[in-house]
């Protein structure tokens, strides 16, 4: 994944080549899972929150936070040209799987979904 402060780790995460092409894909993709939720992370604190050096960690910006996570996990996805995207979360991917595939996202399964896919295409 990309290194972001107080959001990722940075012994398992790297800096994109083309920070631009970066930021045109997340919002992109953003967009895709999350179009009602709003990608500034300060709108959802108080000026005196937003002060605070971990306000990223608080409570208030706990749906922003999943939002960021879903969507930094599907760029790391599509950034890295995998096949299939294993989540439990099939109400935010599953939901939007036609718009992901437009950006480059291959199928989305739940791990039963996919292991009975795999198990049932086995000779055995």
């Amino acid at each position: 994944m990309v290194k972001v402060w107080g959001l990722s780790y940075w012994g398992f995460s790297s800096y994109p080549a083309d920070s631009e092409a970066f930021k045109r894909d997340f919002d992109a993709i953003w967009h895709a899972i999350a179009p009602n939720c709003e990608r500034n992370w300060k709108s959802y604190l108080t000026d005196k929150q937003a002060a605070i050096d971990n306000a990223i960690q608080s409570k208030p910006l706990a749906k922003w936070r999943n939002t960021w996570c879903d969507v930094m996990s599907a760029y790391s996805h599509i950034n890295a040209k995998r096949d299939v995207f294993v989540t439990l979360n099939t109400r935010d991917f599953q939901r939007n799987s036609e718009r992901l595939a437009e950006l480059g996202m291959g199928k989305i399964r739940d791990p039963r979904t996919l292991v009975n896919e795999l198990t049932s295409s086995l000779k055995f």
